[in-house]
């Protein structure tokens, strides 16, 4: 069912504009500290002044808080290449956990699910990459 949801969900969000889809706005890849309230939606960009796409395999990284000082984040994941002909997904993770996937030389997408109000972070590339965090005001942690 969720497969199903998702799939309506990806061809519904890949129609409108690439800014703003249906009132959900499209975060670029990489994002962080994303608020995330029900989906979000972000995508690599394939303009001429983004950020390089490397040729062959590399990994794609999404990392969840909770928006509330005491929460306990979950929600489900799923990658998409633009070209609409890979789908990989559902992914379950919770709070400060990294998901990280395989992926090829493709521009990609992420579309993030949660019930609760959530903060996720987008990125690709290796997710050994020093991610440190320290409280902050707003979601007790803050990478940087």
């Amino acid at each position: 069912m969720k497969t199903i949801l998702f799939i309506f969900m990806f061809g519904f969000f890949t129609v409108s504009s690439p800014v703003r889809q249906n009132g959900i706005t499209v975060y670029p890849i990489p994002s962080y500290e994303v608020e995330v309230n029900g989906f979000a939606n972000f995508r690599e960009s394939s303009s001429p002044n983004s950020f390089v796409i490397p040729a062959g395999r590399r990994d794609i990284n999404v990392i969840i808080t909770s928006s509330y000082p005491h929460g306990n984040a979950q929600a489900t994941v799923w990658f998409y290449s633009l070209d609409s002909l890979e789908i990989m997904g559902p992914f379950s993770i919770s709070e400060y956990e990294i998901l990280t996937e395989s992926i090829d030389f493709k521009t990609w997408g992420a579309l993030v699910e949660s019930d609760e109000d959530i903060l996720a972070s987008v990125w690709t590339g290796n997710n050994s990459q020093p991610l440190l965090y320290r409280r902050s005001s707003k979601t007790n942690f803050k990478m940087f």
